[in-house]
């Protein structure tokens, strides 16, 4: 499962952006574009239901107009939306019965100070199914060239669509299960009340198997939802036991991810080392090494000249390189991971490498923010996401096949010059 579609309504930089997702993407624009901000909308509804409003709030400010656009000081004006739309597995669709065929869901929340008791609320919150349908590409003649903002992206049920739950700002919550066939009145369970904190995705009232596509969508958004960064100093030692063997965010773990692959599968593994070979002058092959005294476990490089290098004594680069490119074989790679300046010490002669790595997470999405020429030359127009900003601050995000400098791009020159001269931008 992927997300297929981000709207944003007046988030930090980003006043109102609208932009089609695929499995791989490589962020670009210049400093204070918004990259980062987009990246940052999909991690806030993540955090929203799995640990409520006030704690992803609370994450990146004490002031909650610092989350809103412009700032505003008004309590009536500090709101903001989110949308996201997802492609539903097949055998999520199959469970559910007739109807057209719904492909996609939407979630989609507004987050807004409460005019009466002062204090930030989830406002509106929808859950609706989705019948296929394509979607058109912008075209532009200039670029950045900002879509007019909308009142609100909050859309109501229409044809082609069914509602499956909703929360007004009275935390009045409304369900209606995925696999009842009755779109009308009479298949919405009893209302009841929730907190102005928390999310009525999270909290479902009947059996889990009446909401296939919710309850998928909501374990993605509360599970797999990760913001890389790497540590080369935790990477360093060795890693406790109980960390478990699906990849943290800082990379600490990788002695357990590794152990865990060489068990359940050895020939990804040995494909994996196979990769690291190439990018790695002189690498033969990688252990991990379980201490003794106290069961943590590290890992041991060993180069063909025989040496043998514990994780505390290799660089930062290898480190990192070795993070990077794992992630592609890992059979328990899963969900959304977003990296910013994956090229940092990385040598430029093992850029490819990585690239090549991060774009192959074929069980997952990949959404890379990056500044750097040379990884921006490895990539496809199709994987671009561009990001520009106007004189008045207001953000634009297009992909990079309906960029008006690439639409008749013939590989003339590469897209790293393109980049470092601020043609994309």
């Amino acid at each position: 499962m992927i997300i297929n579609r981000i709207q944003v309504l007046n988030y930090g930089c980003l006043r109102y952006v609208d932009v089609p997702m695929d499995r791989f993407h490589v962020l670009i624009g210049p400093n204070s574009s918004g990259k980062s901000t987009l990246m940052d909308a999909i991690k806030f509804v993540s955090e929203v239901v799995r640990d409520g409003v006030e704690a992803a709030c609370e994450r990146r400010t004490s002031n909650f107009a610092d989350l809103v656009w412009g700032r505003p000081d008004e309590p009536e004006k500090q709101r903001f939306e989110i949308a996201l739309e997802f492609d539903l597995p097949d055998d999520i669709q199959s469970l559910i019965p007739l109807g057209p065929r719904f492909s996609r869901f939407r979630y989609q929340l507004a987050i807004g100070t409460n005019i009466e008791t002062g204090r930030v609320s989830l406002q509106e919150e929808r859950g609706t199914l989705i019948s296929d349908k394509s979607s058109q590409e912008r075209q532009l003649w200039m670029f950045p060239d900002p879509l007019a903002p909308m009142v609100t992206i909050m859309q109501r049920q229409s044809p082609g669509t069914r509602m499956v739950f909703s929360k007004s700002n009275t935390g009045r919550s409304r369900y209606h299960p995925e696999t009842v066939n009755d779109p009308g009145t009479q298949g919405w369970r009893p209302a009841f009340s929730l907190s102005a904190d928390r999310s009525a995705m999270s909290i479902l009232p009947d059996s889990i198997g009446d909401y296939p596509a919710t309850t998928r969508v909501s374990a993605y958004l509360r599970e797999s939802v990760m913001s890389v960064s790497l540590s080369s100093e935790r990477m360093r030692q060795a890693s406790r036991p109980g960390v478990g063997t699906d990849f943290l965010r800082d990379g600490s773990n990788i002695p357990w991810v590794v152990d865990y692959m060489q068990v359940q599968a050895p020939k990804r593994t040995q494909d994996w080392i196979g990769h690291v070979q190439g990018a790695l002058h002189g690498f033969e092959s990688v252990k991990v090494i379980d201490r003794a005294d106290d069961r943590h476990k590290y890992l041991m490089l060993k180069y063909r000249n025989g040496l043998e290098v514990p994780s505390w004594k290799v660089s930062d680069g290898t480190l990192r390189l070795l993070a990077l490119t794992v992630l592609a074989y890992m059979p328990q790679a899963n969900g959304l991971y977003m990296i910013e300046e994956p090229e940092n010490g990385i040598h430029p002669g093992a850029l490819q490498d990585v690239f090549d790595s991060l774009s192959s997470v074929y069980d997952a999405q990949v959404l890379l923010a990056t500044h750097s020429p040379e990884f921006v030359a490895i990539a496809n127009v199709k994987h671009l996401l561009c990001f520009g900003r106007t004189d008045y601050g207001v953000v634009d995000v297009i992909p990079g096949s309906s960029h008006p400098r690439l639409m008749k791009w013939q590989n003339e020159t590469d897209l790293g010059t393109f980049f470092a001269s601020g043609i994309l931008a």
